[in-house]
């Protein structure tokens, strides 16, 4: 069952997209995120996995 990242939908409805407001949905979406030391790296990876999926289904570019 997905799972709603309500914090991330609110920082993207009303907006128009581009990179700055993909980075902060994706930051909103993980903000809760309790990675332990050997993992912590992954918290970045999915933010930037989110900013670059977000590009994708919109067209935007870096």
């Amino acid at each position: 069952m997905p799972w709603r990242a309500v914090e991330a939908e609110a920082v993207l409805t009303g907006s128009r997209a581009g990179i700055e407001v993909f980075t902060n949905a994706a930051r909103a979406a993980l903000a809760g995120a309790e990675p332990h030391p050997q993992n912590a790296f992954e918290v970045e990876l999915a933010q930037r996995t989110l900013v670059r999926s977000l590009q994708t289904i919109t067209g935007v570019s870096a």
